[in-house]
């Protein structure tokens, strides 16, 4: 999907392919990483791709020893760690705000009166 930006817009990354990074290098690992995320290799090989041509540089190296950061990579994953730290604390400071759900319950008086009204 192509979207049209403008100067004032900000250029985002693409985010599926940041998740990747961030399983695939927390893993070391494609296809610990796939599995993580229940995807294919593949699919995540493609949003590392997708998120390189965005940043302009290779994030992972291959090694035998498994995935390890270039230095773009590992200056992405330290911004990146934080990022989603904070995503993650955003979700709990929004859903504090909300005021909880009212579960309501109807009854008999009869079980209302021998179950929940103390004599």
């Amino acid at each position: 999907m192509n979207i049209v930006h403008s100067a004032g817009m900000r250029a985002l990354p693409p985010f599926d392919g940041l998740i990747a990074f961030d399983a695939a290098l927390r893993h070391r690992s494609m296809t610990l990483a796939a599995g993580e995320l229940g995807l294919t290799q593949s699919a995540i090989s493609h949003r590392l791709k997708k998120l390189e041509g965005f940043v302009g540089a290779r994030l992972l190296d291959r090694t035998g020893g498994g995935l390890l950061p270039t230095a773009a990579g590992a200056t992405l994953a330290e911004g990146l760690g934080r990022m989603l730290d904070e995503m993650a604390e955003l979700r709990a400071r929004s859903r504090a705000s909300v005021r909880p759900l009212t579960l309501k319950i109807g009854l008999g008086s009869a079980l209302a009166n021998y179950w929940l009204v103390r004599v």
